[in-house]
């Protein structure tokens, strides 16, 4: 069976005085299935964020592969120019941050808009697809207000909504609920979880708590640069 993305002795360091002085990932491989939701398990300086930046075409590994299947083609990160790497970004992929990376000068319902908007989706189509799914995470009444005016579960909840409007096959979740306290936490993670199931859409999801990863159908452990399988989470 053909995977949905797989990363394949993938490596990344980062330089302070010497060339790629601080090895951040050491030949890191992976498969993820369509529909899937794994988490991705670690302490904080593990390279989590590293390796999802790096899953997402954010950033390019030093060597190694990424490659993403999408209706039937395969597309191998290092092989696309810039330009059709973010286009892929952008119509495959859904990003949700810990620090939410909200527009600050646009309501929750435009913040939701501007994906579709860039994927070239006309006004009225990207306005029905942001409405629907602030209704769908509780957000709709709050619709036009801004950032400031919401609270962290508040825009943590219009961040996944703004993470599904193209309809992604990936969503990759660094830390969603990091930043929130216990009752939103578990709210966001839930809301999380029904929608991956519902839009099937595959997930990712990075966190350093073994009581978040639970809510994943498969852990990975990430330490030291090394990627491997959970079979326990205690």
């Amino acid at each position: 069976m053909t995977p949905l993305l797989r990363a394949q002795d993938v490596v990344k360091a980062y330089s302070h005085r010497l060339p790629h002085d601080t090895p951040v990932l050491r030949g890191v491989s992976l498969e993820l299935a369509a529909g899937e939701f794994v988490a991705l398990v670690g302490p904080s300086g593990a390279g989590k964020s590293t390796l999802l930046h790096l899953l997402g075409g954010l950033d390019m590994p030093d060597s190694g592969t990424i490659e993403l299947w999408l209706d039937g083609r395969c597309y191998r990160y290092g092989e696309l120019p810039d330009g059709e790497r973010a286009r892929l970004r952008n119509r495959a992929i859904g990003f949700i941050f810990q620090a939410y990376h909200l527009l600050p000068e646009l309501t929750a319902l435009e913040n939701v808009m501007v994906p579709a908007l860039l994927a070239g989706l006309s006004w009225k189509q990207a306005l029905q697809r942001a409405t629907a799914l602030l209704e769908r995470v509780g957000m709709r009444h709050r619709a036009e207000h801004r950032p400031a005016e919401l609270s962290g579960g508040e825009q943590q909840r219009v961040a996944i909504a703004r993470a599904l409007v193209n309809r992604p096959v990936l969503v990759l979740a660094d830390e969603p609920t990091g930043s929130l306290d216990s009752a939103n936490a578990a709210l966001v993670l839930q809301l999380l979880h029904e929608l991956q199931r519902d839009f099937a859409t595959a997930c990712i999801l990075a966190t350093h708590s073994p009581e978040v990863a639970r809510a994943a159908v498969r852990q990975l452990y990430l330490r030291d640069g090394r990627l491997s399988p959970m079979a326990e989470i205690a």
